[in-house]
Order: structure tokens, then sequence, then C-alpha cells
């Protein structure tokens, strides 16, 4: 999430990130996906909206490793998109889930990078339990620093708990957690849960082959804005 400055005749804005939006598909901008082995052509995107105008440094990272670095002037205008290299696409030939990222070095951003995860299938594929969801209740109202919690399931380690907008329950942020409980850093609140209203949350589990074997579906709540002092 990006950000860009406008110049005056006077003055110049300082170049600064505002937020960073991640995605797959061009046309409905998913935030998960699950593809064959050996799956050819998938690629990742990401708007970037800034303030005023700068060189953006950064890199494209697909589980802790770099497959590409950028250096690009972004002009005035508030907004950018990159998209990951045609070749070499991102990697499918290992089963499991995979963590991208688009990580910005230059300007520095205060807020956290946000990461979203594609599924390459297995030749197995496990059973798929029920995961169950703990707190909050469905279409409970909860306030910005609420601890969600799950069941623990048997063999699952690790979780991927993710949020969506009330409207299309597109995913808005994703966040992976060994923890059977989460609570949303107030970047994030701030970037991509900013208003009041409803939210949907889910979680899935998944074992240490990365094969995705509990799920919960969405679940409602109502997020109460923090009071300003």
């Amino acid at each position: 999430m990006l950000m860009l400055t406008y110049l005056d005749s006077s003055s110049a804005a300082v170049f600064s990130l505002k937020r960073i939006e991640l995605y797959f598909d061009i046309t409905q901008k998913r935030s998960e996906v699950m593809v064959e082995r050996n799956y050819k052509g998938l690629r990742a995107y990401t708007d970037i909206y800034y303030n005023g105008t700068g060189i953006l440094n950064g890199y494209w990272e697909i589980d802790g490793l770099i497959i590409e670095r950028v250096s690009r002037l972004v002009p005035p205008g508030g907004k950018v998109t990159l998209v990951t290299p045609g070749v070499p696409d991102l990697p499918t030939f290992a089963p499991g889930y995979h963590i991208v990222k688009f990580v910005v070095t230059h300007p520095v951003t205060s807020f956290e990078v946000p990461e979203m995860v594609y599924w390459v299938k297995g030749t197995e594929e496990p059973s798929r339990q029920v995961l169950t969801l703990i707190q909050p209740s469905s279409g409970m109202t909860i306030p910005p620093d609420f601890l969600f919690r799950w069941k623990a399931m048997d063999k699952a380690s690790v979780y991927l708990i993710s949020f969506a907008s009330t409207k299309d329950k597109k995913i808005c942020f994703s966040a992976l957690t060994r923890d059977t409980s989460y609570r949303i850093p107030p970047s994030v609140l701030a970037d991509y849960l900013c208003s009041s209203g409803k939210y949907y949350w889910s979680v899935k589990g998944f074992d240490k082959k990365s094969n995705v074997i509990a799920g919960s579906g969405f679940q409602s709540f109502y997020l109460k804005q923090a009071t300003k002092p």
C-alpha cells in the first residue's frame, strides 16, 4: 500500500506510503488461490497507494526468498500497480502453501507489510476437518483490541486467519500464526479495517506438509471504532 505526494509551485510533499494491496487475479483480485502442481502463468499483483512522488525501492518475496528487486520512479497520482515477473513464474513445483509479499525498502513504511497465500495441490489431499471458531461469536460487536480465538486442531502446525469486507467477502487481510489466537495489529486496523461496521473472519489449519487439514468458513462480527481521546 503505497502513497504519492503532489508538487505545487512552492513546495513538494513528502513521498510516503499509505497502503499496499496484494492479489492474484487482475479481474477478481483474489488474495488466495489454489493451483495444480507445475501450473504455468501464476502471477501476483500489488496496488501501492502513496503521497507525493519519488523512487520506490522494494522486492517480491516468495517463502522468504527474493525473486525480483524493483526500483521505480513513481509520478504524482497516488497509485501504482506492480506485477511479478513473467519469467520465471511463481514457483508451483512444491505442494503446499506459499507466502507472497512485496516488501518496500524505500520509503520507510510504518505499517505491517501484507502477505497472501497460494496453494499448490499435492498428489494426495488429506480429508479436511471442521475448525471451530471460539470468539467472537457470530454477529458480536468487538473493540479494536479484541483477541480472536479458535479451537486447536490435531496435526495442525500453522493457522491462517483471514478477514473479509462486508459486501463481497473479499479477503482484505490474512496472517499466519502458530497460536490459536490472534489480535489485529493497530497498523492493520488503520489500513484494512478502517471503518466501523460488519466484517467476516475465518481460519484454516495446515499440517507440517503444508496441506489444508481444517477450515472454519466465514463468521461475521461488528467492529467498534476506538474512541478518540
